[in-house]
Order: C-alpha cells, then structure tokens, then sequence
C-alpha cells in the first residue's frame, strides 16, 4: 500500500493546487513575490526609458576666404592629417590606421587619405583628445566627412562635414563646417555652446588657410 501524506494547509505545495486555490495560495502566503513582481516590472520600466534616445543636436557654421580660390583652400583643408596646420588648439594630428588596417604607407611615402583611415588630433595645452575616421572623401565636390570614434570630451555619436564652396562672386570661397551628434555629456556643453565652439574654430581656420595659400613657395635652385 502506498504511502499517503498530508500537508498542513499553510505549507501545502503549490503543484497539488489549481485554479482558484492556486492563485488563492499565492494571495495568501506569497505576498513577497508579488510585490517583488510588482518592483521587477516597475524597474524594467524605468530601464526601457532609461534606454530612450539620446537628443540630436545638429548645426552649421561658416567663414569666408575672401580672394582665396576654393581649389587654393581645398588643398590644405583636404589634407586629413594635417589638421595641426590649419585648425586652431590642435597641434597633434597622428594617423592611427590608413584605411587598410595595417598602417603602412605609399611606395612613395605618402600617407594614405582613404575612408576608413583615422587621426589623433590632441591639444598639448588642454590635454583633449579624439580619433577621428574618415568616412568620404569627394574631390570634386571638396567634401569629407569623419566621425568622431573615440574621446576624452564627453562625445558619443558625432559626425561632420567639411566643404569648401565658392563664394558667389569675387574669386574667394567659404569653408562650411556641420555636424550632427548626439547631445554631449558634461558640464558647460550645450547645442548653442558647441555651435559657438565650432564658429571660432571655422573662423580661425579660414585665416590659418588663407595664410598657408599667401605663402611664397621657395623655388628649388633660386
């Protein structure tokens, strides 16, 4: 004959019960697990919006070159690691990769500008610091584009454009600065304080290139 058992109404296990005398069961003797329920949900709620999307910030600034043909302005400012030359507080730019993954140079020692290819643009004096990865490059149209994959200035998804335009009239050109990223994480950054960052660096690199193309070129032998 079997062995029959019997469980005192208060412990009786769970499996044995259905329907409404299971549901009633956990009523009445698991009042922690439903509340931790309750928190589990509240907390994977707060997760999902903590998960929300970042705001996009998005802008555009501009300087003139007055008397300084694009092409003259297109041939500094297209110089990807070259950046110390003509953009103001930057005096590191390093490549980092070429674009092929393995950081070697042209047979005629020239450094491979390719999309792919990354700098590391630094400022000794502040101690900031970011790669950067070409992402196009168009010649005919005096365009690139990169984006920012590392840095120590609170960026995450940060991507911009540079073109020199001519300017409607009087042989000179427009350098054109935009940009979009996500909203910058730290003190004192705003979209209206980054435009404005971005402004003084546009404006100070017009006047870097237009001096860089004013410069006599030595003749070799003269």
């Amino acid at each position: 004959m079997g062995m029959v058992l019997f469980y005192p109404a208060h412990t009786l296990p769970i499996a044995i019960l259905s329907g409404e005398a299971r549901r009633g069961w956990v009523a009445a003797t698991a009042p922690e697990l439903c509340r931790r329920g309750a928190v589990d949900a509240a907390q994977k709620g707060g997760r999902v919006a903590a998960a929300a999307p970042l705001e996009q910030w998005r802008g555009a600034v501009e300087a003139s070159l007055p008397g300084t043909p694009s092409g003259a302005a297109w041939a500094h400012v297209a110089s990807f690691f070259s950046a110390h030359r003509y953009l103001p507080g930057i005096d590191v730019c390093e490549r980092v990769e070429d674009g092929t993954g393995n950081g070697e140079e042209e047979e005629d020692g020239h450094q491979l500008v390719i999309p792919g290819c990354v700098r590391h643009v630094a400022s000794r004096a502040t101690g900031l610091w970011a790669r950067e990865q070409l992402l196009e490059a168009d010649q005919a149209a005096r365009r690139f584009r990169y984006a920012v994959v590392a840095s120590n200035m609170g960026f995450g998804r940060y991507v911009a454009t540079l073109r020199v335009l001519d300017d409607d009239g009087g042989g000179g050109c427009r350098i054109s600065w935009a940009f979009e990223c996500d909203a910058v994480q730290g003190e004192g950054w705003s979209e209206a304080a980054l435009v404005a960052r971005l402004g003084d660096s546009v404006r100070g690199m017009a006047e870097r290139v237009q001096r860089l193309v004013a410069r006599p070129v030595a003749v070799v032998g003269a």
